[in-house]
């Protein structure tokens, strides 16, 4: 369990850690198999607690077996170890989504051992944004926010079940923290919070602080909603130039499962809730509604949305 502990203890508890991860690269080192020790996790980030664990990814050549998961111990520390074939990490790294879960292992990630000094480039270059890695993933956050928001709303309304619609709204509150955080070029990491905390206090002190201190009531709950709402608005064009870009290159109606698939495609990453009803209301794009069968050898005809956007629609609203 963990417990408050003083600044001597940290460092005692640091060094035991930094003890039993050396002698464990020791050891590998000796490994003919082995090109590379990465270290993710607590000590590449921060300090470590007493019952910590030390995540590291151990990159192999290409012509070595092993699992994919294994799990080691040293001065009894549990070491939980990913590993990789050199290319299969290669094209990892080359297909990790920007702002996912590996991307923020390896932006703090430190290489403890290597023979082959390509690997540290490979790892610098995961950690940058390329302008539609960050408009994807923007878009996914909005997506995530905006179900959420869903969420948030129908527990608290139509379930009334206060405590219920307040786990939903923090995850929408670190939705919108990976929006801030990736608006500003910044890679969301776990303590994402944290990081749009410092960038944007007036709006997180609100919604994050504010709200965990509060009285869980509805009345309250509205207040805050109220106060996200307010910041995806502020926000929407920029969250969903995606579509708006792809929809101005086809200029015809595309169904909201093609505009999905398409985006999908580019991000890796399947969207949670894609609405476009929004900016349908304001008037950035225009809905129909295309005939559909299920199945290719189907007979009913269904209706499925379709959008389509004229950029000149925004324009002139501007």
């Amino acid at each position: 369990m963990y417990s408050k502990a003083s600044k001597e203890k940290k460092a005692s508890i640091r060094a035991r850690y930094e003890k039993a991860l050396g002698d464990y690269v020791e050891k590998i080192k000796h490994d003919p198999y082995v090109i590379a020790v990465v270290l993710g996790g607590s000590l590449a980030y921060y300090d470590v607690g007493e019952d910590s664990n030390l995540d590291t990814m151990i990159i192999v050549k290409d012509n070595a077996d092993s699992a994919t998961h294994r799990v080691f111990t040293e001065e009894g520390i549990t070491i939980d170890s990913f590993v990789m074939k050199r290319d299969r990490f290669r094209r990892h790294l080359e297909g990790i989504i920007q702002g996912g879960q590996y991307h923020s292992f390896f932006s703090k990630a430190k290489i403890l051992y290597t023979t082959d000094d390509s690997l540290r480039d490979y790892i610098k270059d995961s950690n940058y944004f390329g302008s539609k890695d960050r408009e994807i993933q923007l878009l996914n956050f909005y997506s995530g926010a905006f179900y959420s928001m869903y969420k948030t709303r129908k527990f608290l309304y139509i379930v009334g079940d206060v405590y219920g619609s307040y786990s939903f709204y923090m995850q929408m509150v670190s939705c919108l923290a990976q929006i801030e955080v990736t608006l500003e070029g910044i890679i969301p990491l776990r303590e994402v919070i944290q990081q749009a905390l410092k960038l944007n206090p007036t709006v997180f002190n609100k919604v994050f602080i504010e709200a965990s201190e509060m009285k869980k009531t509805e009345e309250n709950m509205t207040e805050m909603i109220k106060a996200c709402e307010e910041y995806l608005d502020e926000r929407m064009e920029i969250a969903y130039k995606p579509v708006l870009d792809y929809l101005a290159d086809v200029g015809e109606f595309r169904t909201l499962q093609e505009i999905r698939e398409y985006l999908e495609s580019k991000s890796g990453q399947r969207l949670p809730f894609l609405n476009l009803r929004e900016i349908v209301r304001r008037g950035w794009v225009l809905d129909s509604v295309e005939e559909k069968r299920i199945t290719d050898r189907s007979q009913p005809l269904l209706h499925e949305p379709s959008f389509l956007y004229d950029p000149s629609m925004v324009k002139e609203e501007d």
